[in-house]
């Protein structure tokens, strides 16, 4: 199923297993609710306790389920980009042209990891340290200078504390 020199650590096996698991947890009994379903892949084994979602497992099912108009809405992007890449916005075009490029095995992910990233610089997104931190942890590459020099991070000491703490967002 894994071939050789590929690793389950890979962000793109990732992908695909966890959409996988998702499908799987769908199409298991009561899969037809997102809560139900979510709650099964998180955990198959004691997510769902007699078709619901079990007590522990609450909070991270109304975590993920309160993204769904979030995930409705990149899901809309996706589908107009697909149709007609001059429909969406240059921003979006551009963030949507790297999936696009791994897609077609133009690039790798560490590669689109890399481009995503000076794209958030340059667009000034606050995931900067994000894409920083990805690409320090799975391909030992740090940026230089940092990603966050001369975006919104940069002005916002106090976000960037909060970021840059052991502990996170």
């Amino acid at each position: 199923m894994v071939a050789s020199g590929f690793s389950v650590f890979d962000p793109a096996f990732s992908l695909c297993a966890g959409a996988a698991k998702l499908a799987w947890a769908s199409a298991e009994p009561g899969g037809e609710s997102p809560e139900v379903a979510y709650a099964r892949y998180v955990n198959p084994l004691v997510g769902v306790t007699r078709g619901k979602v079990a007590e522990t497992h609450l909070d991270a099912v109304a975590a993920m389920t309160a993204l769904v108009p979030l995930t409705d809405l990149l899901g809309s992007t996706v589908s107009a980009y697909r149709a007609d890449p001059a429909s969406v916005t240059e921003e979006e075009r551009r963030l949507l042209d790297v999936a696009s490029e791994v897609g077609r095995g133009t690039i790798d992910m560490a590669q689109a990891y890399r481009a995503t990233a000076e794209l958030v610089t340059e667009m000034q997104i606050l995931d900067v340290d994000l894409y920083d931190r990805v690409l320090g942890r799975l391909y030992g590459a740090r940026s230089d200078p940092p990603l966050d020099a001369g975006t919104i991070l940069a002005t916002v000491p106090e976000m960037n504390d909060t970021i840059n703490s052991p502990a996170g967002p």
